[in-house]
């Protein structure tokens, strides 16, 4: 990951209108699986009201079709499991 420069304000009374304070971050090695979060979420069709939300954890890997054919079985089956489908 890329290096960063962090900036931070602080606001004091009396004699002083404010603070600022600058951080810089080195560049970061991140090693090791990448995972990745996502929400799905299902609407009543009628009112548009939330009727189901999941959230699921994945593992990145090359084989994009394999991984999405997996996470639409994991979506769909805590669908079936939670009775909105």
């Amino acid at each position: 990951m890329p290096g960063s420069t962090i900036a931070v304000s602080s606001g004091f009374y009396g004699y002083y209108g404010g603070v600022w304070e600058t951080v810089s971050v080195p560049a970061q090695t991140v090693t090791g699986p990448t995972w990745t979060v996502s929400e799905t979420r299902l609407f009543d069709a009628k009112n548009g009201a939330l009727a189901w939300t999941g959230l699921v954890d994945t593992k990145q890997n090359d084989k994009l079709d394999a991984a999405m054919t997996q996470y639409i079985d994991v979506i769909f089956d805590a669908m079936v499991g939670d009775k909105v489908l």
